[in-house]
């Protein structure tokens, strides 16, 4: 309610500290798909708060289904390697996952 953009700016700051320090994983960037709304209205507030490292690896995407997988192309994610609800081609069944990686798992 009263809070101010300093507040913010501190929370996604630690935020991104968490993400791109402290995991083992590397993240060159994150692909959005907002709706319109969130495109038109908030992105550009978004980019405004958020620290300029985080700023530089969001990648947004908005518009027809076809225009979002070429533009994902550019950045070699071809249909062959995203998942049917974005309209890739892979199947993904995240309970059947999680059964496969608790089997892995040494007990």
């Amino acid at each position: 309610r009263n809070m101010q953009r300093s507040h913010y700016t501190k929370k996604i700051a630690l935020m991104s500290h968490v993400i791109f320090e402290c995991m083992p994983i590397r993240c060159r960037a994150f692909h959005v798909f907002p709706n319109w709304f969130v495109y038109y209205v908030l992105t550009p507030v978004i980019k405004r708060v958020i620290p300029k490292g985080l700023r530089m690896r969001l990648k947004f995407h908005h518009g027809s289904p076809d225009s979002v997988l070429r533009e994902l192309e550019s950045f070699n994610l071809p249909k062959s390697r995203l998942p049917v609800q974005l309209g890739g081609d892979v199947v993904t069944n995240m309970g059947q996952w999680v059964v496969e990686r608790i089997a892995l798992e040494p007990v």
